[in-house]
């Protein structure tokens, strides 16, 4: 059987902090999903971490480059290469804070067959965990509209999203290494409604 839900992480030689976003996934209530990890040429132990969690987890694939592509396009290839309905994304400096996530965002996009995007906020730490900030971005389409042209209204690793509207609108943007979500976003925006849960997921 097919997962319901493709988590897609890419990752560069992030071994400080890799075993923490792969915890924070496999720790969901919803567990019908598959994490494809793609690591672009690691040269730090990110390689054995990630391949350890494939060992003991089925539900975790692993990607390995053959060169360097940067974040957009191993962004891309991984998810031509996921079966799920739905993408969720989670960088892989980042943790999932609330472990209903997926479920939360899983259940909204099955009830409401018009919206195609949706998101929540983030709680910014430092490099020792410790909180910064907390931000809840607009969280009804029209709020989100209105504001998605001057600012980003998604944060990247909170964001789950229909894959037949990625599919239809062509993916991520490579031409744009630093905006490629935001660029994204919009397209999403001539498809269907957007939301963001007002619980911090990041």
């Amino acid at each position: 059987m097919n997962p319901l839900v493709s988590v897609v992480l890419p990752t560069h030689n992030r071994s400080q902090y890799i075993k923490k976003a792969i915890e924070s996934v496999l720790n969901q209530t919803f567990e019908n999903f598959e994490l494809i990890i793609v690591d672009d040429m690691s040269t730090d132990q990110t390689p054995q971490i990630i391949f350890d969690f494939a060992k003991k987890d089925s539900r975790v694939k692993v990607v390995r480059n053959n060169e360097n592509l940067g974040m957009v396009k191993s962004l891309n290839k991984a998810i031509r290469q996921a079966k799920g309905i739905y993408i969720a994304r989670i960088d892989d400096d980042d943790c999932w804070f609330d472990s209903k996530k997926l479920e939360k965002q899983l259940n909204f996009l099955e009830s409401n067959k018009d919206y195609v995007l949706v998101g929540g906020g983030v709680i910014r730490v430092d490099g020792d965990g410790k909180e910064i900030v907390k931000h809840i971005l607009p969280e009804k389409d029209e709020d989100i509209r209105r504001m998605i042209l001057l600012d980003n209204t998604f944060v990247h690793s909170s964001v789950m999203f229909r894959k037949n509207i990625y599919d239809d609108i062509g993916g991520y943007d490579e031409n744009l290494p630093y905006t490629e979500d935001w660029d994204l976003w919009m397209k999403f925006g001539k498809k269907g409604k957007m939301y963001n849960f007002q619980d911090y997921f990041v």
